[in-house]
This record gives C-alpha cells, structure tokens and sequence, in this order.
C-alpha cells in the first residue's frame, strides 16, 4: 500500500505542486484580505485599538509577502531531470515525498503535510507568545500597582496599566483569529 502512495505520488507530481500553489495563492489572499479588514474594522462588537490593530495587519501583510516571495524564488530554481525535463524544487519535493512514502511508510506523507502549513503555523505561534506576553505584562503591572514596591514600580505601572490593557483586547482578538485561521487551513488540506 505504500508503494502505491509512493508512486501515485512521484506520478501526480506536476498536479500536486499545481494544486499547492493554487491553495497557497487562495489562502494567502483570503488572509490578506482579513488583515486588511481587522485594520479598519470592528469584528463581533469588538473596538480594536486602530494603530495597534494596523500594525498587527501590517506585519502580517508584510509576513505573508516575505513568504509569497521565497516560494517564488523556490519556484524559479529547476533542476534538469533524466529525459531533458525541468523541474522546480517543490516538484522535487513532491516526488521525494512520494519516494520516501514508498520506502518509509504514510507517516513521511504526514510530516510533508506539517510542512505544508508552516508558514501559517509560525503565524500563529507567533501571535500565540505576542498575546501570552501581553497577559503577562497585565499581570505584572497590576501586581507592581497592588503589592508594596518602589515609587518607580507604582508610577511605571500607573502609567502603562491603561494603555496595556486597553490594548489587550486587540491582540487577543489576533490571537483567536489566527488560531482559528490555523484550525480551518488544516482542516482543509487533511
């Protein structure tokens, strides 16, 4: 049986890095798009504070460009193959996959699938330790404020308590979107 994936797989090569490109071409879109709305709008109710809510758009705009880019300067490098054909590097991949799933067993075709959604997974992490971090911060500035410190600690925590927690929403709300973004990419390839 897997031989059969194996060779189904170096077989389906060409349509499989078709397909690839056409989702990752339709996701990132689609994810562009939503940056672009969280920036200038008020999901679910939700006021989301405008410059921390258009940085947060722009970084990952600028994330999503950086990775649109590297794919294609990976699409751009061929390799000559037996018969005079070229192939690019995803290609390759495609058909190593295939071979190692031949030689190795279905759990290598997991793995390529887990690299398939790494650059949205290191979004999400990302935004992941940015929200756990900001809790963190609110936590900390309320203790400084509640506990018996130092002058220094009670006037930097008064002062950046309200700003922070003010804040605190739109980062959760980027959080919980980019999970959610994450869940339903997944769902889909699998």
């Amino acid at each position: 049986m897997d031989l059969l994936a194996g060779t189904g797989l170096a077989l389906l090569a060409r349509p499989i890095v078709t397909f690839g490109s056409l989702f990752w071409a339709q996701l990132s879109g689609f994810s562009a798009s939503q940056l672009w709305w969280f920036a200038t709008s008020n999901p679910a109710g939700v006021k989301l504070h405008p410059q921390l809510s258009t940085a947060i758009s722009m970084a990952g705009l600028w994330y999503i460009a950086t990775v649109r880019a590297v794919c294609v300067s990976l699409r751009d490098v061929s390799v000559p193959v037996y018969n005079g054909e070229e192939y690019n590097v995803f290609h390759g991949l495609v058909l190593l996959v295939g071979i190692l799933t031949a030689m190795k067993g279905p759990q290598v075709l997991g793995r390529a699938m887990g690299l398939l959604t790494l650059p949205i997974t290191l979004a999400s992490a990302a935004m992941y330790h940015t929200a756990r971090a900001h809790l963190w911060l609110t936590g900390l500035l309320w203790r400084f404020m509640r506990e018996d410190g130092s002058a220094y600690k009670l006037a930097l925590s008064c002062l950046l308590f309200m700003p922070v927690v003010l804040t605190l929403p739109t980062t959760l709300w980027y959080g919980v979107a980019t999970r959610i973004h994450v869940r339903l990419s997944r769902s889909f390839i699998t």
